[in-house]
């Protein structure tokens, strides 16, 4: 079904924006502030994916995407990169108001730090996979990045709010690499999956997420470091 991408794209954005006019918070005010990063961080990604679907790292399924293509990439795909960082914002917001965001207070740097040795080494001793050297290499520089710039109150959000995610992240993904939508070479991967979802898809997500959050705490006119979400009061 040439409509299963799309389908995806809905799947993901409109709970969220039914979701978006809670009394308790509300994310629509604040979707100014999300909607800017989306655009930024999602040219940087589309240039990377117009490059790696030249190369030949994946392609896209005729069958489940709609025969539109610009640069090489179905307009699905353009959906994709402004959609799911939309969505994963709101979870990192629901989390601050709604959860316990200090979860991960003491271990948010620890684990940002672990993740960026094992992704620098995984990066570097694949280096001839396309797909995981570039993906792990820019997942570790960002990690350390993290480290450096963040503070343990966003950061252990931020690590809750990713688990979080991988809620509908499975169920996208699952659909996106089982059918599958999207077809990986895996010559320029690892090879090894979580179900059908190739393992570097879980930094690629990381990369997609983290930035639009930074743009989005950064476009509220507040330090990174030192914003933290709260309750919207309604008199």
């Amino acid at each position: 079904m040439q409509f299963t991408y799309l389908i995806l794209n809905l799947f993901t954005i409109v709970p969220i924006i039914a979701l978006s006019f809670n009394k308790r918070y509300s994310y629509s005010q604040y979707w100014k502030h999300t909607i800017p990063g989306l655009f930024v961080v999602g040219t940087f990604f589309v240039i990377w994916d117009i490059f790696f679907t030249r190369w030949g790292v994946w392609q896209f399924n005729p069958l489940y995407v709609m025969p539109f293509r610009f640069w090489g990439l179905p307009i699905e795909e353009y959906l994709f990169f402004l959609v799911t960082p939309f969505a994963c914002i709101f979870i990192y917001e629901c989390v601050g108001v709604f959860g316990q965001p200090n979860w991960f207070y003491r271990l948010a740097k620890p684990i940002a730090l672990f993740f960026a040795i094992v992704l620098g080494g995984l990066a570097v001793s694949f280096f001839d996979r396309l797909y995981t050297s570039v993906n792990f290499g820019l997942g570790a520089l960002l990690m350390l990045v993290a480290v450096l710039r963040l503070n343990n109150q966003i950061l252990g959000q931020f690590w809750l709010a990713f688990l979080l995610h991988l809620i509908p992240f499975f169920i996208v993904n699952g659909v996106l690499t089982s059918w599958p939508v999207v077809i990986y070479n895996n010559a320029e991967n690892l090879g090894m999956r979580v179900g059908t979802i190739p393992i570097e898809d879980f930094a690629y997500s990381f990369l997609l997420f983290l930035p639009n959050l930074w743009s989005f705490l950064w476009l509220k006119k507040n330090k990174p470091n030192n914003y933290v979400a709260k309750p919207t009061h309604h008199h």
